[in-house]
């Protein structure tokens, strides 16, 4: 019956087949979006990317000071680097910061459209700073460094470089082969204001009395976008992007006052294969059994958090 009853009925029966021939589609069609849409997501959200950042607590760190005179914490490269090797980790970085002063050159001095001053007092004045009591009971005149130094394990992940502020225009960057080497790199325009090229050295010395000068060689020139220039920073040498030089880790810190081990630095950023990894990759640091009391362990995802 079902038969004769399809055969006496064809113009009926082709417009079922052609009916659920047309819902079939729209079914796979909905199925197929939906796949495209979450793999769309996907490869959208890792390659926003995301990073976790071991740093100092400042919180702590002033808490802290009130009672203890002790240098601020620092990291230690052997306890950092078990944590590179940890699942979803695809690069990482260490950073430090400090300061020094230019000693077989001049560094930039940025000048306001109202000021004029006379360059034969920036010798003088220019590094005058805070007064404090040296050995033997007299007063002195710490100099103001004019250098700000930027310690890093791999400088194309610095930040200033990954957020396009920082750009390498000649030479190379540093690689964490640079450990333990006197290597620099130095803003294009400090360079030409000196007269400084690749292969050049240049010399840097910290406030430290009596320290001697390091000599560094200039390995890559970069430039700097100046969208972040502040009046602060024209007051102050050292704040000025252009005397902002990039070195490794272990000349940072031999410029640090607060730790000459250039073992150790004062930041860890490590770059994960997908945010949606943070959180675990958080909790993996936390059960590391790495001392961590003195730091914060924070997860850069403001960008992820604004996709989601």
């Amino acid at each position: 019956r079902a038969i004769l009853s399809v055969t006496k009925r064809k113009s009926k029966t082709v417009l079922l087949i052609l009916m659920f021939c047309v819902i079939g589609n729209m079914v796979l069609a909905g199925f197929a979006i939906q796949s495209a849409t979450a793999k769309v997501g996907d490869l959208a959200r890792q390659k926003l990317g995301g990073s976790v950042s071991i740093d100092i607590d400042q919180e702590k760190l002033q808490t802290k000071s009130k009672d203890d005179s002790s240098p601020s914490p620092r990291l230690n490269m052997k306890d950092m680097d078990k944590l590179k090797s940890l699942e979803h980790v695809k690069a990482y970085n260490y950073l430090t910061n400090s300061m020094a002063m230019a000693d077989n050159f001049k560094p930039i001095k940025e000048k306001n459209e109202n000021e004029n001053e006379n360059e034969n007092e920036d010798e003088t004045n220019q590094q005058v700073g805070m007064v404090k009591m040296g050995d033997n009971g007299e007063p002195e005149v710490q100099k103001t460094p004019d250098i700000s130094i930027n310690g890093t394990l791999f400088s194309d992940l610095y930040p200033a470089f990954t957020e396009g502020k920082n750009k390498l225009v000649e030479g190379r960057h540093l690689t964490r082969s640079d450990e333990g080497k006197n290597v620099t790199m130095i803003n294009k325009k400090l360079a030409d204001a000196n007269n400084l090229k690749l292969g050049d050295k240049i010399k840097i010395k910290d406030t430290g009395k009596g320290e001697k000068p390091l000599d560094l060689e200039i390995v890559g020139l970069f430039t700097d976008d100046k969208t972040d220039q502040t009046p602060m920073m024209d007051a102050f040498s050292s704040m000025t992007p252009s005397n902002t030089i990039y070195t490794p880790n272990s000349v940072a810190s031999l410029m640090d006052s607060s730790s000459k081990d250039t073992f150790t630095f004062k930041k860890a950023i490590y770059f994960l294969d997908d945010p949606i990894n943070m959180e675990n990759f958080k909790k993996a640091i936390k059960n590391s059994g790495i001392a961590l009391d003195d730091f914060k362990i924070d997860a850069q995802d403001s960008l992820y958090k604004q996709m989601m």
